[in-house]
Formats: structure tokens, C-alpha cells, sequence
């Protein structure tokens, strides 16, 4: 699931990021690369955590607390950044979601 946009709160008004939901990590047939951190974990998705993984370009939109990313006024605990060191990336703007929490706060 993807292609829904969201303002970041340290991001100007009209500034818009890319938002995709899925279910990553150890049993996912695909996984973007990490650059560090983790992906979320299946406790996480299950007890409906804020998690949430970035795009690296986005670590400047982080709340000063250097764990947290705040979207339309809710703060997100960002287990994971997405990226590689030699080479930009499609998803290096992008804010990962788990699927099972988009679900329920959207539909």
C-alpha cells in the first residue's frame, strides 16, 4: 500500500512526504536496505506500536530527542532508517508504516 502523503510537523506546511505500509522484516520476502536501526517488529505491529522506519533524508525532520519523528501532531518512535551510504535511493523520502496500524487509523 502506498502513495498516501503526510506533513511532517518540523516540515514546512506545504511539504509533503511519500507514506507506505507493509509488513517488513526477518519472515518478509522484501525488505528495503537499512542504513541502521531495525525494522519493526512483529510485537510491535501486533500491539499497534507508533513505529515507524524513514527514508535517511529525513532524519533532519526528527524531533530533538533524536528517537522520535512527529506526523500531524503525533510523535512516532523511529526504529529504522532506510538508505545506502554510496547511492540515493527511491525510498530515502519515504515514512514506512506497518500495514496492520495504517489499517486501523485510516479505514
Amino acid at each position: 500500500m502506498t502513495d498516501f502523503l503526510l506533513n511532517l510537523d518540523k516540515a514546512e506546511a506545504d511539504q509533503y512526504f511519500e507514506g507506505e505500509a507493509g509488513w517488513f522484516g526477518e519472515n518478509s520476502k522484501w525488505n528495503p536496505p537499512l542504513l541502521e536501526g531495525r525494522y519493526y517488529t512483529r510485537e510491535e505491529i501486533l500491539k499497534r506500536k507508533n513505529v515507524v522506519v524513514i527514508g535517511q533524508n529525513l532524519k533532519k525532520y526528527m524531533n530533538d530527542d533524536g528517537k522520535t519523528i512527529g506526523i500531524y501532531g503525533k510523535n512516532y518512535e523511529v526504529v529504522g532508517v532506510v538508505g545506502l551510504k554510496d547511492r540515493p535511493l527511491k525510498w530515502d523520502m519515504f515514512i514506512f508504516f506497518s500495514l496492520v496500524y495504517s489499517i486501523r487509523r485510516n479505514g
